[in-house]
């Protein structure tokens, strides 16, 4: 209830061999939510692959850019964010939640 996912434009989940391995929301806005892969699955590319089909969905959508926040101890998170293109940018809110250190954005056409 604290963090729902409600108005989300797509939602992916991520299967290896079957099982759940991994998932991304992205809101109508561009905002990207809920990117997560399972311990066991990461590096295998599987965040990578969500990703670029989340990007591929909003482009045909007429979405221009794709943004995000995250926190400071998430630093291989980060690290991926920025090999995908993200660049940091100033935070979106001057009173950010708990799990708000650092903001992201990408801009696709």
């Amino acid at each position: 209830d604290e963090f729902p996912s409600t108005g989300l434009a797509l939602f992916l989940v991520l299967r290896a061999g079957g099982l759940p391995a991994g998932c991304l929301g992205l809101h109508p806005t561009g905002e990207l939510t809920r990117i997560y892969v399972a311990p066991q699955f990461r590096r295998a590319g599987g965040a990578r692959v969500l990703l670029i089909a989340a990007e591929s969905w909003a482009r045909s959508q007429g979405v221009t850019r794709l943004f995000l926040d995250t926190r400071t101890d998430l630093v291989e998170a980060r690290a991926f964010y920025a090999s995908c293109g993200f660049i940091e940018i100033p935070p979106a809110t001057t009173t950010p939640g708990p799990f708000q250190d650092h903001w992201f954005e990408k801009l696709i056409s």
